[in-house]
């Protein structure tokens, strides 16, 4: 039985730019006491329960947001006050649900504003958009950037969703490894499926840690080809993505131009 009395998810920039989807919700806490020797669980009054993602942290992280207004300021308040009545928190008001809705509402609005202010040009994040070659060129002159970056942003935009204004804020070359980006506080791999085996195959060779593994494996009697055939096995085999994606090992496609673009998370 589903015995959720508030649920409400909300998703904000903060000072960093650092996107951040945030769950709060309010449902009878589980408890445990000691009856006759043996553990029981039981429902306790109703708490709230906040927690959220963004960039590479998850769960409680609302120590890693840096507010960028006074609502978020409050929604971090808010979190240190009721999360959790094991935690010792405050007990919930009666007008929880107006309080609540009220402090989302206002981050919703202030996300809002902060959005109307940027240049729209497109939204990516549309059913209707259509990354045809005239955007790729678009896309050029508004960045002043060559044809591959046009398309991995492009790429990239659809796969997050945003419009260019939302994205062109945040979106960074990250100089570590070939095919990686930044926005809005979080690593994205974004390239053709040939770029991104070359860079696999580039982080493979130039110091991946896949030695010891290879070690055991030729212990095991698993193999018997050299390290370097080894790995260029398995990446032929298992592609480039379980190498480079250890956030979930899922990546998407899409078409850019006259391009497949492969987006994934690092």
């Amino acid at each position: 039985m589903n015995t959720t009395h508030y649920r409400r998810i909300i998703v904000f920039r903060d000072e960093d730019l650092t996107r951040w989807t945030v769950g709060i919700e309010v449902r009878p806490a589980q408890m445990s006491r000691c009856e006759n020797g043996k553990w029981v669980r039981y429902e306790g009054p109703i708490e709230a329960s906040f927690t959220g993602n963004g960039g590479r942290s998850g769960g409680q992280i609302d120590e890693h947001i840096k507010p960028r207004t006074e609502s978020q300021a409050l929604l971090k308040e808010y979190w240190n006050r009721y999360h959790c009545v094991c935690c010792n928190r405050q007990p919930l008001p009666e007008n929880y649900k107006e309080l609540f809705d009220e402090l989302c509402d206002r981050i919703e609005a202030d996300e809002a504003e902060y959005t109307a202010q940027l240049p729209q040009v497109f939204d990516m994040g549309a059913e209707e958009f259509d990354p045809t070659e005239e955007t790729v060129q678009q896309v050029m002159e508004l960045r002043d950037c060559d044809e591959d970056e046009a398309r991995r942003f492009i790429a990239l935009g659809m796969f997050l969703g945003c419009t260019y204004g939302d994205l062109n804020e945040t979106f960074d070359e990250d100089s570590n490894w070939p095919n990686q980006y930044l926005a809005f506080g979080a690593e994205y791999l974004v390239g053709t499926d040939d770029e991104l085996m070359n860079a696999a195959r580039k982080y493979l060779f130039d110091g991946g840690g896949y030695d010891d593994l290879w070690r055991e494996a030729v212990r095991a009697q698993a193999t018997e080809l050299g390290l370097r055939d080894w790995l260029n096995e398995a990446l032929d085999n298992d592609g480039w993505c379980p190498i480079m994606n250890t956030y979930d090992g899922k990546y998407e496609e899409y078409s850019v131009g006259e391009s497949v673009i492969c987006v994934s998370r690092t």
